[in-house]
């Protein structure tokens, strides 16, 4: 029964993974993230009834609630994506991005506890989780100090505190280089890309405060700090694993 449960929590994992968002498609991978996390939490209680020695490393309660918080934080990027695409304000994605980051954070300390997925794929599935964690706690910050910096020119003020934010962005960016680096392909790619654009806004806004404005510049400790806001949650399928099979089901002729 568990390991049926189980292999339901991974699937549909799986297929939220590889549907097509198209039209009603990010909802539908966004709920079927959801379901999973559920599934996988529900299954740390369930296992503590296993007799000693049969619990796998599948079952184990850091794998469990290790791919539980990796469903919510994808369910969570869902969110995101769709909120960026709908051109949502950029305070609000760094609340979103916030978020990510700590679901994707408790993935990777779950992860790092257990040797053996530390381990699993020579340790580049474990590098995956911290990079997504390095990288959307700095995304969070970037977006405010974007924000901040559009402000700026718009009002023709804050200079200083728009040129201290973005410094602090790319300062969290950094901290997602090892990563990025280990990574390579792709992920390196992606981040190099996000990371210029960072250096080169915070690049403008400081010549601009050095020949315009003359701000005095923010520190790193007074910057403001992204504030999370979670809009996912664990989908609760009791009833759809209670529910019995239609008679019509039962046999197949």
């Amino acid at each position: 029964m568990y390991s049926a449960l189980y292999n339901f929590g991974v699937a549909s994992m799986r297929q939220a993974c590889y549907m097509d968002l198209a039209g009603d498609g990010t909802k539908e991978a966004s709920n079927l993230f959801q379901q999973s996390a559920w599934v996988f939490e529900h299954l740390q209680s369930c296992v503590v009834q296993l007799p000693p020695g049969e619990a796998t490393t599948d079952f184990s309660k850091e794998s469990l609630s290790m791919c539980s918080n990796l469903c919510l934080a994808q369910a969570q990027y869902l969110f995101f994506r769709k909120a960026r695409d709908n051109n949502m304000k950029k305070g609000v994605l760094a609340k979103i991005c916030a978020q990510i980051a700590i679901y994707f954070s408790k993935a990777f300390e779950d992860n790092q506890i257990n040797p053996k997925l530390r381990a699993f794929e020579n340790g580049h599935f474990a590098n995956v989780l911290g990079y997504h964690a390095k990288y959307y706690h700095a995304m969070a910050f970037y977006q405010l100090g974007e924000a901040q910096c559009e402000l700026t020119d718009k009002e023709s003020k804050g200079c200083g505190k728009a040129v201290g934010m973005m410094k602090l962005a790319r300062a969290k960016f950094e901290e997602a280089l090892p990563f990025a680096n280990t990574l390579g392909g792709q992920y390196a790619t992606n981040f190099q890309k996000v990371y210029h654009e960072c250096c080169e806004l915070g690049i403008r806004m400081s010549k601009e405060n050095k020949s315009v404005y003359y701000d005095t510049v923010m520190e790193a400790d007074e910057c403001p700090r992204p504030d999370p806001n979670n809009f996912v949650k664990m989908v609760d399928i009791t009833a759809e694993i209670n529910a019995k099979p239609s008679i019509d089901n039962l046999f197949i002729c």
